[in-house]
């Protein structure tokens, strides 16, 4: 028996909602400070890693769950698992970009928070963390918008694989963003990515928090049939130098050592003497 598409999704991911969002209101370029240029042009063709952010699906998913911990009321966090291509594993991730969603009538002020971690974990599920980052605040607009720019450098897995997560705060009570603004936010969904490749399973953590652990705690799963789960997503990551390259400029530095050696180098006005 086939299910309505509506009730599939709700049964199969309840703590995420999926919602139709018009092509019409996808806006951008917003740029994460210090960032900038267009969200679908910050792999450029010398770089590699993973992309999918040119074929918008006209909906969204929801994080919701937000809760106040401490001081600060966050939401839960959704996460998209993410297979960079081959050239570019245990490369070095310096640059990211998002397609966040806004599902209210009005701009939403709140700070952007990402996770990413290894594919370690139980069956494949978040593990080691990797990098935590949360962005400026920003006043979000209806509808999707692209955010891009660099961000502190960090190292992918040997096998290309880890989990993108994101979360949304009111930085500590002092945007006054209430509940359900914060509940109105969430990410874009898009596929087929156009570097790398993605499965069509998210994680929901099913509840708020920071989630600056290893091992988050949740559950993996997607719609049941249409959409796929995949976010808007994409990381700018650069290679290891290949062997071949390595090995030339070791040479070149060796090269260069034994001729400074045996011809001198002239510097502040003395010659150093040759061996």
């Amino acid at each position: 028996m086939r299910f309505n598409s509506w009730v599939v999704i709700f049964a199969c991911f309840s703590a995420v909602r999926v919602y139709a969002l018009p092509t019409a209101l996808i806006t951008g370029p917003q740029s994460i400070s210090p960032g900038g240029g267009s969200i679908t042009n910050l792999l450029p063709d010398d770089e590699f890693g993973y992309s999918n952010l040119d074929n918008f699906l006209g909906l969204g998913v929801m994080n919701g769950g937000a809760a106040l911990i401490g001081t600060n009321t966050i939401t839960s966090m959704v996460a998209d698992d993410i297979q960079l291509e081959a050239i570019a594993n245990g490369g070095t991730c310096d640059a990211i970009g998002i397609a966040v969603a806004n599902f209210s009538a009005g701009s939403i002020a709140a700070r952007l928070g990402m996770r990413f971690y290894a594919a370690n974990g139980a069956g494949g599920a978040p593990g080691t963390i990797l990098q935590a980052l949360t962005f400026n605040a920003l006043a979000f607009p209806p509808g999707v918008v692209g955010l891009n720019g660099p961000i502190p450098t960090f190292t992918v897995p040997a096998n290309g694989k880890l989990w993108v997560g994101l979360l949304f705060d009111d930085s500590n009570g002092t945007l006054g963003t209430e509940i359900a603004e914060l509940n109105s936010l969430g990410a874009g969904l898009f596929n087929p990515p156009t570097a790398g490749s993605s499965a069509d399973l998210l994680f929901d953590s099913g509840v708020a928090g920071t989630f600056l652990q290893n091992n988050p705690p949740g559950s993996t799963g997607n719609f049941g049939g249409p959409p796929v789960a995949n976010i808007g997503l994409e990381l700018q990551v650069t290679p290891i130098p290949e062997p071949a390259i390595a090995g030339a400029i070791t040479m070149l530095c060796l090269f260069s050592l034994s001729l400074r050696e045996r011809v001198g180098v002239r510097a502040s006005g003395l010659i150093e003497i040759s061996r």
